[in-house]
């Protein structure tokens, strides 16, 4: 089992004491990454006093996972079903995400038909 660090835009890592990593209302906020590393590794975090950066120093070799890598590996890339994009995403990309998920599921249905 690794060593999981994570970061996100919204100034504290998930799992950081006060942190809620769904942002408390069952959603995973967007763009995250997850670095791994073997157990034993010393991570030195620093974060820039604006919060804008946060710097990481590993003792040891580690990989880096981006949200899109994670995602597709937990199979939730896709919507379930297309009545909640809605709730999804902002007002003004319901219409793109809509026609972008129904490319997807025509795809995967070609792909699997």
């Amino acid at each position: 089992a690794g060593n999981p660090a994570a970061a996100s835009p919204s100034g504290a890592a998930p799992g950081a004491a006060g942190a809620s990593a769904d942002g408390g209302d069952g959603r995973i906020p967007l763009p995250f990454i997850l670095i791994n590393s073997k157990k034993e590794t010393v991570i030195d975090c620093e974060m820039a006093e604006d919060k804008q950066e946060i710097f990481f120093n590993f003792s040891a070799p580690f990989e880096i996972h981006d949200d899109n890598e994670t995602l597709k590996r937990m199979r939730m890339q896709y919507c379930a079903q297309a009545s909640d994009i809605r709730g999804m995403v902002p007002e003004g990309l319901v219409e793109f995400t809509s026609n972008w998920h129904q490319l997807a599921v025509n795809a995967a249905s070609a792909a699997t038909g």
